[in-house]
């Protein structure tokens, strides 16, 4: 192997979990995942392709991408579902600091709240499209029940994400 595994892991984890804290608002369930990335670092890794780090990004994003399709899977997403999420994960900010880990519970609250301010300013179509995905309904059934193109539904839904993004300030 050409890294010492612990070595990595001791350099990267805080980097790591805080990158998949962005995402993950469990905590248990974003310790399991960093994990995961870890023990998947030594598979596939090429030295002449890039370095650890630019692997274990890559890594990240794939098991962050997985993840979420598998919330999405079981429709257990109560925010707005990601449509192009893998191209959306920033690893780059996969930092080596020391920093103390964001207090959890009030990450998820303040994410709540924010959430829920902006969904009260959706009306008409929008709050319609809305609800409807967070019912767990694809956008080809939105559309049908709605009576609009799919198109429609997905213009609706991309604009969502823009509202989301500028007022939140994060990537969902």
């Amino acid at each position: 192997m050409p890294f010492d595994l612990e070595e990595v892991y001791l350099r990267y984890y805080g980097g790591v979990l805080r990158t998949v804290l962005r995402y993950v608002d469990n905590l248990a369930d974003a310790e399991d995942l960093v994990q995961d990335i870890f023990l998947k670092l030594p598979q596939g890794f090429k030295p002449e392709k890039g370095g650890v780090g630019t692997w274990l990004g890559i890594i990240v994003k794939r098991e962050l991408w997985n993840y979420k399709k598998k919330q999405i899977e079981r429709k257990a997403l109560t925010e707005l579902p990601i449509v192009d999420l893998y191209d959306e994960i920033d690893t780059g900010a996969i930092l080596l600091s020391s920093e103390p880990l964001p207090d959890e519970a009030a990450i998820a609250r303040e994410r709540e709240d924010a959430v829920r301010t902006i969904i009260g300013t959706f009306t008409g179509k929008t709050r319609a499209v809305f609800d409807l995905i967070l019912q767990g309904h694809t956008n080809h059934e939105i559309a049908l029940a709605l009576g609009i193109s799919q198109s429609n539904v997905s213009s609706v839904i991309f604009n969502q994400k823009r509202v989301f993004r500028e007022q939140l300030n994060f990537k969902l």
